[in-house]
Parts: C-alpha cells; sequence; structure tokens
C-alpha cells in the first residue's frame, strides 16, 4: 500500500510537472528558443530543420503531445490516490 502511494504521487506530480513546462514553453517563445538551443533533443532538431521550423513544429506538435502526456500521467496518479484513499 505504501509503495503504491508513492507511484501514484510521484506520477501525479510529474505529470503536473511536465504539463506546467509545456505551457510555459507554449506561452513564451523566447523559452522555447533558449531550451531547443541547449537541450541535447532540441540541438538535434535545430540542426535538422533550422530554428524557425523546430520552433513551428514543437508549438503545432510536439509541445501540445507532451501536454497531453503529462495530463494523462497527473489524471492518472490523482485517479489512483483518489481511489485508494477514499
Amino acid at each position: 500500500m505504501n509503495q503504491a502511494l508513492i507511484i501514484n504521487g510521484l506520477l501525479l506530480f510529474a505529470g503536473l510537472f511536465f504539463l506546467s513546462r509545456n505551457l510555459l514553453l507554449l506561452a513564451n517563445e523566447s523559452r522555447l528558443k533558449s531550451y531547443l538551443e541547449t537541450s541535447p533533443k532540441g540541438i538535434v532538431w535545430v540542426q535538422k530543420y533550422g530554428m524557425e521550423k523546430a520552433i513551428q513544429h514543437s508549438k503545432q506538435t510536439l509541445i501540445p503531445i507532451g501536454c497531453v502526456v503529462g495530463l494523462a500521467l497527473s489524471g492518472f496518479g490523482s485517479y489512483n490516490l483518489f481511489r485508494m484513499l477514499w
């Protein structure tokens, strides 16, 4: 029981972390540009497509997918915590 609480709590907080990070990147283009310049994955995308296309692709597909994943993680964790505690 104790291990299940920890795992579901981690799911909840990881989902909230990823969701908030993705929403901040989506809202602030300078932060997204900085992320693409410093992140190893971002550097690969910039080298492959260029900065403008990498920003556009990130805003249109990658960040929304990340928001859905973060929402799913936090929803799954909170649902399981609710079932366990009530």
